[in-house]
C-alpha cells in the first residue's frame, strides 16, 4: 500500500479519488485524498471484499471497522470517495448506503459533498415528486 504516486495507485486516484467543487469565492477547485483517506477507503474496501460473516467466522462479523477521523480531517470527503470506489468495484458496486446522522447541519454537510460525485443522500423535493407522481399513477390502476 506504500506510495501514493505509484502507478497503480495513481491511476486508482485519477479514477475514484478526484473531486471538483467550488471555493468560498466560487472558483472551481479539485479535491484529491491526503492518504490516510486513500488508506482509508482501501481498508473498507478489503474489509466489505473480503471479511467473513459471524456464520463463516463462528464468532464475529469481519467486514465492519472504524475509521478513526479528527475534527476537520474529512470525514465526508473519505466517505464520498469510498462510495465512488464502491461503485467501481466488482461484488460491491450494487451495495446500497446507509449514513445516519446526528445533526441536520452535517446531513447538509453530507449532501453537498456527496452531491460532487452525483451522488443523491436522501430524497429532495424533486426525488418526492417524482416518487408522489409514481404511486398515485400505480394506485390508479
Amino acid at each position: 500500500m506504500a506510495g501514493m504516486l505509484r502507478p497503480a495507485h495513481l491511476l486508482d486516484i485519477l479514477r475514484n479519488f478526484v473531486l471538483f467543487g467550488e471555493d468560498d469565492e466560487g472558483r472551481m477547485v479539485k479535491i484529491i485524498p491526503r492518504y490516510q483517506q486513500f488508506r482509508a477507503v482501501h481498508k473498507t474496501i478489503d474489509r466489505l471484499a473480503k471479511g467473513r460473516t459471524r456464520v463463516q467466522s463462528g464468532d464475529t462479523d469481519e467486514r465492519g471497522g472504524v475509521v478513526w477521523h479528527t475534527q476537520g480531517s474529512g470525514k465526508s470527503i473519505t466517505m464520498v470517495f469510498l462510495v465512488r470506489k464502491m461503485r467501481t468495484t466488482d461484488g460491491l458496486k450494487d451495495f446500497k448506503i446507509v449514513l445516519v446522522t446526528d445533526r441536520t447541519q452535517l446531513e447538509k454537510q453530507l449532501r453537498g459533498t456527496m452531491g460532487l460525485s452525483g451522488q443523491n443522500i436522501r430524497p429532495d423535493k424533486e426525488d418526492r415528486k417524482r416518487l408522489d407522481s409514481q404511486l398515485r399513477a400505480c394506485n390508479a390502476f
